[in-house]
Order: structure tokens, then C-alpha cells, then sequence
């Protein structure tokens, strides 16, 4: 197993997964406010 291709799998997952709950934290905030 090539650990670098492992390793930038696990980021790239990592990353997707923390963009995704920034956009719905960000979502969240908004439909507060807009109230």
C-alpha cells in the first residue's frame, strides 16, 4: 500500500467533510439571523 496516495485520500476526505459542515454551520447562522 502506498501510504503518501493513503494519506492524501484521508485529507482529501477530511476536508470534503469539514467543508461540508462549514457550508451548513454557515446555512444555520444565516436561517437564524434571517428571521
Amino acid at each position: 500500500m502506498d501510504y503518501n496516495k493513503y494519506e492524501d485520500t484521508v485529507f482529501k476526505k477530511a476536508m470534503g467533510i469539514f467543508q461540508q459542515s462549514a457550508v451548513d454551520f454557515f446555512n444555520f447562522l444565516v436561517a437564524e439571523f434571517m428571521v
